[in-house]
């Protein structure tokens, strides 16, 4: 989700918040993150970072990648609304925050999917989508480690 306001396909997107903080044990709502992982260690920095995107109504593709989760709900208008919640952890909170700003996601052609560095042992990274969706939209969904859920959706 490139930093844009807007392009010719309807799609458009930008940051919506971005926040961190080095902790003992983070307590996350499931609005904000449903599918959050907590087993690296409570001895890590935590950064996150919400990015929303806004797509036409067409058949999704959506993937989480290793660890991320998804969940879908329906709703009555004809677009695609993407959050992606951007978490990473890092031994310290600087490296935190370079990781969650290396995460690329990508929203766009029917697809979601995130890129970023690659994963090591003290530093992890991962994306989990909340995806609203029009009440008959084909998905496709992808997700490795995390959860996914459909609700209130259904199919063509």
């Amino acid at each position: 989700m490139a930093k844009r306001s807007g392009d010719e396909n309807g799609e458009r997107d930008h940051n919506r918040s971005v926040h961190g903080e080095c902790h003992d044990d983070t307590q996350v709502d499931s609005d904000t993150d449903p599918y959050r992982t907590d087993s690296w260690g409570h001895d890590k920095c935590e950064q996150r970072g919400v990015r929303d995107a806004v797509m036409p109504a067409a058949p999704l593709y959506v993937d989480a990648g290793k660890h991320g989760g998804i969940v879908v709900d329906s709703w009555d208008l004809n677009e695609i609304l993407v959050s992606a919640i951007v978490r990473a952890y890092a031994l310290e909170s600087a490296r935190a925050r370079q990781l969650v700003d290396e995460v690329q996601v990508q929203a766009g052609g029917g697809r979601v999917y995130a890129t970023g560095p690659n994963n090591l042992r003290h530093e992890v990274w991962l994306v989990s989508y909340r995806i609203n969706v029009p009440r008959k939209n084909d998905l496709d969904l992808k997700a490795n480690n995390g959860g996914s859920a459909s609700r209130t959706c259904r199919a063509n």
